[in-house]
């Protein structure tokens, strides 16, 4: 062992550094920056430390570190001995000016410190294992600086990692008081097993049994029916007594043969039997959540595999599926199975200890230790977040434990108030998701994965029906199906699901992959009305009509988007695309702004204008939907639909980039052209789609129909099929101007007696002797700021657009704009094939028409039947 006299020159020199003066600066200070940062982090309150400051973290002797008890001082290279990690952290000098803020110092290259040094093999091992769980590059993080985020107060958490990454990874002292430090408030270290006192304290009595008031999903109305439960004192399934309060548990169910045990019909009774649980193997997962129950106090326990009867009837099983949201809201709390890829996995901390180890590091008398992800890290992780039945689950639950690799994390949200907690040194976040639209929740669960694609409808079933009751069609709630129609798929491949057709075309349930809703927020007005049959034994025939609920009418408004629904429902009314008669209030004979208000006073809401429009379609005397109609809607799985349609050719642009993440193919980008070539609108196609209209040319005649109006982004499409999407086509030849005819197209056109010359160009069209003239309508752009012939290519595109846009603009009565230059009021429309049977029709995707191009393409009023 080393005598106290040499061990107390190397503490020292590991401590001290050199005296600095003008003459002999420190070259390491001149590679280490450091920043000091405010509370505020705006551009005032970031500046670098002055030569001083400098002085004073590295060089100025420090009385309290001179004194650190420690037997054998760490092993340090020269940059981190010069660093003085322990009087960063512990001692570094503060004052009235620099006490709020927080000190970062920056070390560049981190990537070529020593392989002998403690702290750097620290540090090192922090940011793999960090950007292991945040998904970020390891490769990235350690090729860049590597930055020391210093704690605010002494003892309290430092942060290191490339600080333009934004990746931390926290410290935490963790010595007794009595040596200079603070006693931390939280614990650091994480324990093999599940701190059990701690999880009972956050599922207190105040947590668990305040009334859920702020819960106003229809499903909390309504009474569970035929539930069963596991009785944990006396291990056997048991029908839910009364009012009793139970836990659910979320989970994979993975492929393992031992995790596959469940109940059917044939061992239903001889589960019921007190112990029977105790005489069946069941999987790691399910005993360790009922050895949980066990330890928190928790008498029943819910369980999908084991509280429902798995080859049950198929009517039996749908009521127990179509209850699981209510299952799961009405849990005292759920027990989420974040770790692993199967039921066998276990939870970790409850019958076996957790795997995961937290790195550390002895610095003198101070402890570094590693902090463990967050929860959001764990669940982007975990095979959990990625399946379609856990997504229900999650959204349903109230309160949630997530039992992962790295502690107990707690979230609940009852009466809006929000509770996080962590077992061990880490962030939770959480969002309260009882305000999330129906389009929301499709698009976060579409991303999710099934095992068997069928289950597509079952899985979603229990948010759908506490959302909408029995008010749903293959997946469409009926009082937001204007919205609900808009639907996308973002997949290229077949856009069917089964091979026997079990969805129809026009709900997102046939589609494969994420679904988005293009045009459906912030609210456009529908322009279709919409009709379902069906029939019950003492009804051969039922006609409902999908009407909007008050629930959504906040969305008609949107004060961040200045094109209002209002101004493009009635530019759409007046162009015809409604049948009802034009009403007085709809004439464009004021400004813009009184224009707008009078509408308002109008329609104050979303309701009201859809009655305002759609109210005559409903007269007795004079259905819209014939008895023909109604007779070819009967068969399930098709539905009517009332507005116009109208032709327009297709015009193949190119593919989308493929998605890097997934692997799937891009869609297929296509212009819609009127029958003059001129562009009026644009839609993107799946493969299955799109191949017969690439393989038989160009100019192919496709119907459409007049959906809805839209808000956003459908002059954004329009901005990037013209943009991006074209950049190989000639300006000319891209918005149809006939100088880009061939002699052919334009004999057939019957003008072979004109030439180029003294051809009539269209505004876009670069060769119009227009083109460089300013913009009327562009406050904020002057076109052009040079001659013509000094115009870029990126430049000519630019005006072409803005000239195209302008042609398509609206006026009020001063000759103003109605709407942004750049967003010209555009309809959602969809394009659709006939189907094999006469007179029915499919579903082909989702576009976008300028609205005075659909006025010109000549539409009529007519019922379509869609399967």
């Amino acid at each position: 062992m080393a005598s106290p006299e040499e061990l107390s020159t190397v503490l020292t020199s590991s401590i001290k550094q050199p005296p600095l003066d003008e003459q002999n600066p420190c070259s390491l200070c001149s590679s280490q920056t450091v920043t000091l940062i405010a509370d505020s982090w705006s551009q005032n309150g970031i500046r670098k430390a002055d030569a001083t400051y400098k002085r004073g973290l590295f060089h100025i002797e420090c009385p309290s570190c001179s004194k650190a008890e420690q037997l054998l001082p760490p092993r340090l290279c020269t940059t981190c001995q010069h660093l003085r990690i322990r009087h960063l952290i512990i001692c570094r000098p503060t004052n009235d000016s620099h006490e709020k803020t927080e000190t970062v110092v920056t070390i560049d290259p981190f990537h070529e410190g020593s392989a002998d040094c403690e702290f750097c093999d620290f540090v090192a091992t922090c940011l793999i294992a960090h950007c292991k769980h945040s998904g970020n590059d390891v490769a990235i993080m350690m090729n860049g600086t590597f930055s020391l985020g210093l704690p605010r107060v002494p003892g309290g958490p430092c942060r290191i990692g490339p600080l333009s990454k934004n990746i931390y990874a926290r410290f935490n002292a963790s010595k007794e008081p009595g040596t200079g430090l603070l006693q931390l408030d939280r614990r650091v270290l994480l324990s093999e097993t599940v701190d059990w006192p701690t999880i009972g304290g956050w599922l207190s009595e105040q947590h668990i049994t305040t009334t859920q008031d702020s819960e106003t999903l229809p499903y909390l109305e309504r009474e569970l029916r035929d539930v069963r439960v596991i009785d944990i004192t006396q291990s056997r399934v048991v029908n839910l007594p009364p009012s009793c309060r139970y836990v659910a548990l979320s989970y994979v169910w993975g492929t393992e043969p031992a995790g596959q045990f469940q109940t059917v019909r044939s061992n239903i009774s001889e589960l019921g039997k007190v112990g029977s649980l105790a005489r069946v193997e069941l999987p790691r997962t399910i005993t360790d959540a009922i050895a949980a129950c066990k330890a928190l106090g928790q008498n029943y326990l819910w369980i999908d595999r084991l509280c429902i009867i798995q080859d049950d009837f198929p009517e039996m099983k749908a009521t127990q599926l179509d209850q699981m949201g209510a299952i799961y809201r009405k849990a005292a709390f759920t027990i989420v199975a974040v770790a692993g890829q199967g039921a066998t996995y276990g939870l970790p901390g409850v019958t076996l200890p957790r795997l995961s180890v937290q790195k550390r590091l002895n610095l003198h008398d101070i402890e570094l230790i590693e902090s463990i992800p967050s929860l959001s890290m764990c669940l982007n992780q975990s095979k959990w977040q990625t399946r379609g039945w856990t997504y229900q689950e999650s959204e349903a639950s109230i309160a949630m434990l997530y039992f992962t690799d790295f502690g107990v994390y707690y979230r609940s949200r009852r009466n809006q108030h929000l509770v996080l907690e962590a077992e061990g040194p880490a962030q939770v976040s959480a969002t309260l998701m009882d305000q999330v639209s129906y389009m929301d929740r499709v698009e976060a669960y579409t991303k999710r994965s099934l095992t068997y694609l069928g289950d597509i409808l079952r899985a979603f079933s229990g948010i759908l029906n506490g959302m909408y009751g029995p008010h749903m069609v293959f997946g469409m709630p009926l009082k937001a199906f204007d919205r609900a129609i808009l639907w996308e798929s973002f997949d290229n491949t077949s856009i069917r699901r089964s091979a026997n057709n079990t969805f129809p075309t026009w709900s997102w349930l046939s589609a494969y992959g994420p679904i988005h809703f293009r045009g459906a927020s912030p609210r456009g007005c529908s322009l279709a009305f919409w009709g379902i049959v069906t029939s019950t034994n003492t009804q051969p025939t039922i006609l409902t009509i999908p009407e909007p609920s008050r629930r959504d009418e906040v969305l008609f408004y949107d004060v961040n988007y200045p094109l209002q629904a209002h101004i493009v429902a009635a530019l759409a009314w007046q162009t015809g695309c409604i049948r009802s008669k034009s009403h007085v209030y709809l004439l464009l004979d004021c400004p813009r702004e009184a224009y707008k208000a009078r509408l308002q006073l109008k329609w104050p809401d979303y309701v009201t204008y859809w009655h305002d429009a759609f109210d005559t379609y409903k007269d007795k005397a004079n259905p819209v939907f014939s008895d023909s109609d109604i007779e070819l809607a009967r068969v399930p799985g098709r539905i009517m639909v009332h507005a116009q349609t109208a032709w327009f050719t297709l015009d193949y642009l190119t593919q989308e980039s493929a998605d890097a993440v997934t692997g799937r193919a891009g869609r297929h980008a296509f212009l819609l052209r009127s029958k003059e070539g001129l562009v009026a609108g644009g839609i993107y196609l799946p493969e299955h789609w799109a191949s017969p209209y690439r393989k038989l040319g160009q100019g192919m005649p496709v119907r459409f129909i007049a959906l809805s109006t839209s808000q956003y982004p459908g002059t954004a499409l329009m901005a990037g099929l013209l943009g991006e999407c074209s950049q190989h086509v000639d300006v000319s030849t891209l918005y149809g101007c006939g100088c880009s005819k061939t002699a052919t197209e334009k004999e057939t056109e019957q003008c072979s007696n004109l030439d180029t010359t003294a051809l009539q160009h269209i505004p876009s069209c670069p060769q119009c002797s227009a083109f460089s003239e300013r913009l009327e309508h562009l406050p904020t752009r002057q076109w052009p700021p040079r001659p013509r012939r000094w115009i870029s290519k990126s430049e000519e595109r630019d005006i072409a657009y803005a000239k195209h846009l302008e042609s398509l603009s609206y006026f009020d009565a001063e000759g103003g704009l109605l709407h942004p230059w750049d967003d010209v009021p555009t309809l959602n429309v969809m394009m659709i094939g006939e189907s094999r049977e006469g007179g029915v029709w499919r579903r082909f995707g989702i576009g976008h028409v300028y609205l005075r191009k659909w006025g010109e393409a000549g539409p009529g009023f007519e019922t379509v039947v869609l399967e």
